[in-house]
């Protein structure tokens, strides 16, 4: 099946939220049309590293299982997870859980990696900042490298890149916001999903103290 045809079915704000998600320096809304959007997810996809950061292992492993196996009822319930968010990320189509055409030599690629123990690490590293974002909602982007270094024992001068990867831009987003206060523009990161509810998570965090 083609991404094309699936993506086509998207209203224009489903598309565009997608879009943002899986693409850096993206249009304004309004200002790119779906086919530019879909032109794009194709391409950064097509960038070598991409489709294998954005996964986790569990997800690269379905992904290698499909190649030669359609999924049982059992492997459905086994990664009814990994279906999901593969699904999400526009790599498969989830009722026939099979690959998109224009992803198939994307994935093939991203499983020719050979993962050594570090590279496992790295996607744990990974899993970890997005767990914490999710459980927040929103926080200081200082907050969290403070407590990434406190328990990874990472350099801080690196997290800026870290936080570029695919996988964390994928389910988070950053924004700054202005505290009058100490005057000054602070910088937040958010989990994606939860980013049109920032004043509501901010609000029933007061609440709570």
């Amino acid at each position: 099946m083609k991404l094309e045809k699936k993506f086509n079915k998207y209203d224009e704000y489903q598309a565009y939220s997608l879009y943002e998600s899986l693409v850096y320096n993206v249009k304004d809304f309004g200002k790119v049309n779906k086919k530019e959007m879909l032109k794009e997810i194709i391409d950064v996809y097509k960038i070598d590293g991409y489709l294998y950061s954005i996964c986790t292992l569990r997800e690269l492993e379905l992904l290698r299982y499909l190649r030669k196996n359609d999924l049982t009822k059992t492997d459905r319930k086994k990664y009814d997870w990994e279906i999901n968010e593969l699904s999400n990320k526009l790599i498969i189509n989830k009722s026939k859980c099979e690959i998109y055409e224009e992803q198939v030599d994307n994935v093939i690629n991203a499983l020719k990696t050979k993962i050594n123990k570090q590279m496992k690490n790295q996607k744990d590293f990974y899993v970890f900042i997005v767990g914490v974002v999710r459980t927040n909602g929103t926080m200081l982007v200082k907050s969290l490298k403070n407590l990434v270094v406190k328990v990874f024992n990472v350099d801080e001068n690196l997290l800026g890149e870290e936080f570029n990867n695919p996988f964390i831009h994928y389910y988070c987003c950053c924004y700054q916001e202005f505290k009058s206060e100490d005057e000054n523009w602070n910088e937040y990161i958010c989990y994606r999903n939860y980013y049109d509810y920032i004043d509501e998570i901010n609000e029933n965090r007061k609440n709570m103290l």
